[in-house]
Formats: C-alpha cells, structure tokens, sequence
C-alpha cells in the first residue's frame, strides 16, 4: 500500500472576492462524476436517522387523528420535540464535496480513496502555528504505481481546470511528493532558529538505495540525502526523509549505515566487529537522534553488517530510547508497518 498527498493553495481571480479551500478539489470531482463515490458513513447514518424519525412521527399523527387539530398537531411537536431526535453525526464541513471519496476510473489499476485532511480542530499542541491555506488531500493506493499515476491525473485535471475559471479562481501552489519535504525544510529554515538552510546532497552506497526505494514503494512524500546546515555543531544529513502524511503527525529521518564489506567497495564504515558498543551506538542511536529532533523528525536506522549478538544489544537500547533500529532482514516488513500501518491509524487524527 501506498500514501501519497496533494497540497493546494487556491486564490481569487479578477473577478471573485472569494473562493473556497475545496473549489478544484470539488471540480475535479464534478467533472469526473462517474469515477468518483463518495464515502460517507455518518451521511448514511443521518439519513436511515430522518427516515426513521419521518416514518414514526407519520405512524403517531395516524394515532392521534381521532383528536382532531390542534391537539394531534401539538401531541406530535410534543413526542417529536428537535432537541431529542437530533441523535444523528454533525458534519463538520458541509461545504465540502466529499471528505472521504473513492476514484474507480481508468486511470489506475485499482481503486484509490482520497480523504480530505485538516489540523483545524485538533488541541494546541498538534495544530500548526499558523493556520495553513492549503486543502490536504491524503492518497492511499494499493501500489505506487496506481498513487503516481493518479497523482499525475489530478494534478493535470487541476491545471486543465484553471485554464478555463481563472477569472474566478487560481491554483496559487500544487505540491505533491517530494516538493511536500522541500516544503516542509523551507518552513523549518523560517521557523528555527538552529537550522539556517538545507540542500540534497548526492553521496549514496547501494544499500542506501535499496532502502530508499523501500520507502517509496510506501510513500512518495520522500526525498533522499537531505543535509541541513545549523549554526551551531555539525551539518547533519538523512540518509532519506519520508513524510507519509505530508507533514501531519510524525515524519522520519532514515539513517542507513553499512558494516559490511563484501563485495561492497562502497562502503564508507570499518567493519563493526572494530568497533566497541559506545561507537555504534554513537554512530547508529544517539548522534543521528540528536540530527533527527533537530529538523522534528523520528529517527528509523537501517544497519546491515552488525553480528546478531551486536544488533540485539543495540535494538534493546534503541528501543529505550525511541529508536527504531532495523536490519537487512527485517527493514523491508518494519518500514511498511511504520511508513503505512502506522500512519493509517495516525491518519484518523487529521481526517475531516
């Protein structure tokens, strides 16, 4: 399974005072009408509510017919007062055009869901400081290759849009994958006061490249060697940054280290077995840590070459201290279930 997010930042046009958030979300929608259903529990739930509370309220007036007006009337207000069949979900937005939608079209191979997300209603401490134009829409696909072709299908559904209401409105920003990370460093630079700028560096071994297409098998908000510049100690750089809800709820530094050296020229480390516990744990738990929080990151490290003895005395400490630490064997199954299962459950937190 794959996530995915498209960002947009819509803005008047000559001719509009105002423009809602969702307005090229909904038109998309509205011009592929057949390829997309919405999915809406608490509406299905609202209206089996109404029909049963018409139904009833129509049954009580045959009841009280024999009393004449106003008295069946009134019995009825009486038994059916507002404020006690009100017992069905409120919809928090109901401006919008769906918050949670299905696309069955041809573009993918199977079925994507798209669901609109927010921070506007959660506490203090989870909301942004400053409330965000943009209107998130998280894509979960069964593959990558369904999110990627259906990402490009709406990003071109939008621009083909704004061809023909830019009088009304405008697509000010499209972000999607890896522009939502640049994005993500542009406002740490802004709002830090450590960071002072970032650039992709290009120094990479082949397991850093496997692991990296891991991740992107899992999400396409991702970049890979992301080196940031502070003003104080070392530049530290992220092997990859995955950001699986855009920016949402946790994001992850992905360190890779390699001890092997087999049939691997490439690597940069002196084989672990020269190294003493307080050095790897250095290298792979708490300098990388301290990298990581700097830039409000998790930290995931992927080691390959350590003994086994080596990775579980070291995957006990991690785990003490917030780290998930993963090996050649098991990163693959792990990062799925932090990059994906993880995030799935996370997601309900931000879902409008």
């Amino acid at each position: 399974m794959y996530f995915d997010q498209i960002q947009i930042v819509p803005t008047t046009g000559r001719h509009a005072e105002q423009v809602p958030k969702d307005f090229f979300y909904s038109r998309v929608i509205e011009k592929n009408e057949s390829d997309f259903q919405e999915i809406s529990p608490q509406e299905e739930f609202n209206k089996k509510v109404r029909k049963l509370v018409r139904e009833q309220r129509e049954q009580i007036g045959k009841e009280l017919e024999e009393f004449g007006e106003p008295v069946s009337t009134v019995a009825q207000d009486v038994l059916f007062a507002e404020e006690q069949i009100r017992v069905g979900f409120p919809s928090r937005h109901p401006q919008s055009a769906g918050n949670t939608t299905k696309y069955t079209g041809e573009q993918t191979e199977h079925p994507v869901l798209l669901f609109v997300m927010d921070e506007r209603d959660k506490p203090p401490h989870r909301r942004s400081e400053e409330r965000s134009d943009k209107f998130k829409i998280s894509i979960l696909a069964k593959t990558s290759e369904d999110g990627e072709s259906f990402i490009g299908f709406f990003a071109n559904e939008i621009h083909e849009i704004s061809t023909y209401v830019g009088d009304y409105a405008e697509a000010k920003e499209l972000t999607y994958d890896g522009e939502i990370v640049h994005e993500y460093f542009d406002k740490k630079v802004k709002e830090s006061s450590n960071i002072t700028d970032w650039y992709l560096d290009e120094e990479n071994n082949d397991f850093e490249d496997e692991v990296f297409d891991s991740v992107c098998e899992l999400t396409g908000i991702a970049l890979e060697n992301v080196r940031i510049q502070v003003d104080v100690g070392d530049n530290p750089d992220f092997d990859a940054v995955a950001l699986p809800l855009g920016g949402m709820g946790t994001g992850y530094a992905i360190e890779v280290k390699d001890y092997s050296q087999e049939d691997n020229d490439a690597v940069d480390e002196s084989p672990s077995v020269s190294k003493d516990s307080g050095e790897l744990r250095s290298e792979l738990i708490r300098k990388p840590k301290d990298y990581a929080e700097q830039a409000d990151l998790q930290l995931i490290t992927v080691v390959r070459g350590l003994s086994e003895e080596q990775y579980e005395d070291l995957h006990r400490l991690a785990d003490s201290s917030n780290v998930a630490l993963l090996n050649e064997d098991n990163y693959e199954e792990r990062l799925s279930n932090m990059l994906f299962e993880q995030k799935l459950r996370e997601m309900s937190e931000f879902v409008v």
